[in-house]
């Protein structure tokens, strides 16, 4: 092929290209379904209560994988948990629904971790949150560039980010998470025992003293060890129930919102007398005079 030729196939495929990135994407009444190397993948529009719809790209379902370089099996994610990351869940709707309708602090820095399509992170990235997604799936920070592109958002910050026993050395890992976060946030994170507690110590490393953990758990089974797991690191907690209807696309959901705060938080932000009402802490007294005592004590120490 000819150099003039070679210029006018790139001319086509740049003005393909160009029209693609023209089109309203954000009218499609069905699912468009498509294929990547090794995989396929669907794109929807999902609702999102109180915010505008996401326009999502995922995986097509439950029996897409594709490893070829065994670089999620060295983080030990075997082929039954590969596709998990890539698929709409409930939870994750509902906590960008949560996050949604909750105040934007600019000073403040939040962190999704666990975020597999990432839903709650373009949430408060499009209301304008200091926000970082982070999951420890090969393929979370491609799918997350891409609905970005499809919802016309600007970058958002990725970390790569995983709690368990066979994370790769750093010099292995595109991006490690070192800082710190006034919030926590992420969904159905207690789908298996931790039997190491690896999240609840990640949680507390990247918590600051100051801040607050949400998690949203759809009654997995796992809830009591893992509030037994926090309250070692200091947390108290509290929770809410919810029960979400079914909406277009995205399943019923029923489960709690876990909130978690260092003892010495809660005294901080809350008013003298009434701040413990409504926290506990797994081995600790649940008495609010008795938690309120045991924060001012913490706090003269640290003074």
């Amino acid at each position: 092929m000819g150099a003039n030729s070679n210029r006018r196939w790139s001319g086509l495929v740049r003005a393909f290209w160009t029209r693609i990135s023209e089109l309203d994407l954000t009218v499609a009444p069905h699912p468009v379904l498509s294929s990547m190397p090794g995989y396929q993948t669907k794109q929807e529009r999902i609702a999102i209560a109180g915010a505008d719809d996401l326009i999502i790209r995922s995986l097509l379902d439950r029996r897409q994988y594709f490893d070829p370089l065994g670089e999620a099996d060295r983080l030990g994610i075997s082929s039954a948990e590969w596709p998990l990351f890539g698929l709409l869940w409930p939870s994750g709707v509902q906590l960008a629904a949560r996050m949604a309708l909750r105040p934007i602090r600019r000073d403040e820095r939040i962190l999704e971790i666990g975020c597999g399509l990432a839903l709650a992170s373009l949430v408060t990235h499009r209301l304008g949150g200091d926000v970082t997604a982070s999951d420890c799936h090969p393929l979370a920070e491609t799918f997350l560039n891409q609905n970005l592109h499809l919802n016309r958002l600007e970058p958002l910050k990725y970390w790569h980010a995983h709690w368990g026993e066979r994370e790769l050395p750093l010099s292995q890992a595109r991006c490690t998470i070192q800082a710190q976060y006034d919030l926590v946030i992420g969904s159905d994170l207690l789908y298996e025992a931790d039997a190491t507690p690896c999240l609840a110590a990640f949680i507390a490393r990247h918590s600051a003293p100051l801040g607050e953990v949400w998690i949203i758990d759809p009654d997995r089974g796992n809830r009591t060890a893992f509030n037994r797991q926090m309250g070692v690191h200091g947390f108290l907690m509290r929770e809410e129930r919810f029960d979400a209807a079914a909406s277009a696309g995205v399943a019923a959901c029923k489960g709690r919102l876990l909130v978690y705060r260092r003892a010495a938080a809660v005294f901080a932000f809350e008013a003298p007398g009434t701040a413990f009402m409504g926290w506990r802490a797994a081995g600790n007294s649940n008495d609010p005079v008795a938690l309120e005592r045991a924060a001012e004590v913490r706090l003269r120490r640290s003074a």
